[in-house]
């Protein structure tokens, strides 16, 4: 087996791929945290729809664009499981947090055409703590499959080397 059927086998294994600059993992960033935030909006809302039959749900357009810019980002790196779980981490923090100003939140201004009572505080509420929960079990999936990517990554390069080293049979 030559040195470029190793590296070959080693990158349909699932080994690293080409590192990506820094101007494509800045933008990779970008798209993934345009991505989550769309998604965490679409989805919520899913959720306080549990809670509150009348509550607003989001146009599907969201959950495309949302899509898209998730995609893209995945496109541009390799690694991109690893800046997903951060954000969907920071995304957890963030839900515990409004769960707790959804709840003790008293005298919300009256916006004409939109409900603001408190059964749509409390189901927004509700819909938070779930969502929290959600992210954090997304956020530390992301991270730990890409730790368990990146240790079959440095495997597959040992055996690469070690095959150069070896003169094969075949």
């Amino acid at each position: 087996m030559t040195s470029a059927e190793s590296q070959q086998e080693c990158r349909s294994a699932g080994g690293t791929k080409l590192k990506a600059g820094l101007g494509a993992r800045i933008g990779a960033i970008v798209l993934l945290l345009l991505g989550s935030l769309l998604t965490y909006a679409f989805v919520i809302k899913i959720f306080a729809r549990i809670w509150d039959p009348q509550a607003y749900l989001q146009r599907e357009y969201v959950f495309v664009a949302a899509f898209f810019f998730l995609w893209g980002g995945m496109q541009q790196w390799s690694r991109w499981r690893m800046p997903l779980g951060i954000i969907w981490l920071a995304l957890c923090g963030l839900a515990f947090l409004n769960s707790t100003v959804y709840e003790t939140a008293d005298g919300w201004p009256q916006v004409p055409g939109f409900r603001t009572g408190p059964e749509v505080m409390r189901a927004m509420s509700h819909a938070s703590i779930v969502m929290g929960c959600l992210a954090l079990g997304l956020g530390s999936g992301l991270i730990l499959w890409q730790r368990h990517c990146d240790r079959r990554g440095r495997n597959c390069n040992k055996s690469e080397s070690s095959s150069q080293s070896r003169p094969s049979i075949d």
